[in-house]
């Protein structure tokens, strides 16, 4: 067998390994069930469209396809494996091509490569798109031919529709290379890239930027721990290999460009990894969000290890243990023979038997999960049936928020379930490993956007324990009136949900329904707000509650410094 791979050609070594990468990850994505995202990600693409809450569309417009040429979760991720397909083959065009055997080695050593090689996430269209961006920028380097400019603003225009992150490629990229900035070729490509952006920014002017503001706002709130600081150097470690990335990260430092285009993937790497790290001081960074600065790693570290034989050796001796480790992991997301990892985090098994379960609770009826786009997606992909997501003050706004599916279910017998805590509620103790909370609400009513507003003057600071009067208007985000007290047992009141820094502090709220019931259009309230009796700085929002409904997702917060 050796010898017989010995005496392939380079040509040949690359398409047996391109093959057989493909068939592999092929039988994965057939195989592992859908992860949480996943089953998101597929709910999008039920409903196609230039944006979603939290992402760019590529990914839904990906799974849209594969799942009309294949059912269930080949189908979600048949775009995804051909695209990590395609990727390699596009980094390896990016270097010299004279030992593949080499790049191989170095690419199946890295888990973000395996891990990209099947599951249906952004990441998958944004590396694909950093990969053809890469391969036709070397191109536009060697010639500045119209053909290659425009090739080259079809894959920009893919790397932003995929993912914000693609923007820091491109930046970094100019950066390296700040001489495009007086090429006419760079001008033009940049006003034709942003007209065929217009949509996904029309998108996101019509939702009040709300995607930029989970991004940049929400989802740096948690307040920071200083953990988040070695997690970011270690999660890189991580993914760039279990034994080989701290190797990596020494060739990427020590290479020295040899033209323009090397110096740009320098820029990137380092660009896109120093960003992260700052950030890293405000948030916690997810591994995968560096995953664009590991394809510029790749084309580097070949070039430089090709010329270390030492390196080559170890890296030989290292490859099988990294494989058997990838491997173990990759096999479990098939087979659940590793009960300390579900102990964890359990994604990725029994949620078709959990679906079955929920199934057989509810019946024809539509089922509402409590603060989750994960379990109404599942329930959705493996039932078959109505799922959605009501989100409260604790959470965050979903594509479930942007959809009208929760004005279809006013007035339904629905199936509420949490986590948690819930009143008089049964509990279904499911195959997934975790209970469910659950009740049967008969005329289901929610008010998720209805949003109230404080129109008079809330100052900087206030006595502790004293109280604040404030004017606020009540407006209607429905198309048509709506009645607030259709369910006697679910009608609103005022509430006040205070938090210290991004910790919940205490909840406040009135006993009385909110009246006329009929809001048409607007209506005008006033309240008191006690303060906090205890001294400190504040953040508090105006909020509507429903009896034993957790507040949900209505006003803007303020900050108040109680002396």
């Amino acid at each position: 067998m050796k010898g017989w791979f010995s005496d392939l050609s380079r040509r040949q070594v690359s398409l047996f390994l391109l093959g057989g990468w493909t068939v592999l990850n092929l039988w994965q994505a057939w195989q592992s069930e859908l992860l949480h995202d996943e089953a998101y990600y597929w709910f999008f693409s039920l409903h196609p469209a230039w944006g979603y809450a939290e992402h760019a569309p590529m990914i839904s417009w990906m799974i849209w396809l594969g799942r009309h040429l294949l059912g269930g979760e080949i189908g979600v991720r048949l775009l995804t494996v051909l695209m990590s397909t395609g990727t390699l083959w596009l980094v390896f065009q990016c270097t010299d091509r004279q030992q593949p055997r080499l790049f191989w080695m170095i690419a199946l050593s890295m888990i973000i490569v395996h891990f990209g090689g099947f599951i249906a996430a952004p990441d998958s269209p944004l590396i694909f798109f950093t990969a053809l961006y890469l391969y036709l920028f070397k191109r536009y380097l060697e010639a500045e031919t119209l053909l290659n400019t425009l090739l080259l603003g079809l894959a920009v225009v893919g790397l932003v529709y995929s993912k914000y992150h693609g923007l820091m490629v491109l930046f970094f990229c100019l950066l390296g290379h700040p001489v495009l900035l007086k090429k006419g070729s760079f001008w033009a490509l940049a006003i034709g890239c942003t007209l065929l952006y217009l949509p996904h920014l029309s998108f996101l002017y019509g939702e009040n930027f709300g995607t930029f503001t989970y991004h940049l706002v929400d989802r740096i709130a948690t307040p920071w721990e200083p953990h988040f600081f070695y997690d970011f150097f270690l999660n890189q470690l991580l993914i760039a290999g279990p034994f080989i990335g701290f190797w990596i990260f020494i060739a990427v430092w020590k290479i020295k460009p040899a033209d323009p285009f090397e110096r740009c993937l320098k820029f990137i790497i380092w660009g896109v990894l120093g960003f992260l790290f700052l950030l890293s001081f405000q948030t916690h960074i997810e591994a995968n969000w560096a995953a664009t600065a590991y394809l510029p790693i790749l084309i580097l570290t070949y070039r430089y290890m090709k010329d270390w034989e030492k390196g080559q050796l170890w890296l030989r001796r290292l490859l099988i243990p990294s494989l058997v480790i990838i491997g173990v992991f990759r096999l479990y997301l098939v087979v659940d023979f590793l009960p300390f990892v579900a102990t964890i985090r359990n994604e990725f098994h029994q949620y078709d038997t959990w679906a079955e379960e929920v199934a057989e609770i509810a019946g024809d009826r539509p089922v509402v999960f409590h603060n989750s786009y994960t379990y109404p997606s599942k329930y959705r992909f493996y039932a078959g049936k109505e799922g959605h997501g009501f989100n409260d003050m604790n959470y965050r706004r979903t594509q479930y928020d942007l959809l009208p599916i929760e004005e279809s279910l006013q007035g339904k017998e629905v199936v509420y379930m949490r986590a948690g805590q819930l009143d008089w509620a049964d509990t279904l103790h499911a195959a997934v490993g975790r209970d469910f909370l659950y009740r049967i609400v008969p005329n289901f009513r929610s008010y998720n956007r209805l949003m109230l507003e404080i129109t008079s003057e809330v100052p900087d600071k206030m006595p502790a324990g004293d109280s604040l009067a404030v004017e606020m208007k009540l407006v209607n985000g429905y198309e048509t009136p709506v009645d607030l007290l259709a369910n006697p047992q679910l009608g609103l009141t005022r509430a006040v949900y205070w938090t210290q820094r991004g910790s919940f502090s205490q909840l406040q709220f009135s006993h009385k329904f909110i009246t006329p019931r009929i809001l048409t259009d607007t209506m005008n309230l006033d309240w008191k707000i006690a303060m906090p009796t205890t001294p400190g700085t504040y953040e508090f929002i105006v909020t509507l509650r429903q009896e034993w409904v957790s507040p949900g997702i209505k006003a803007r917060q303020y900050q108040i410094e109680i002396e």
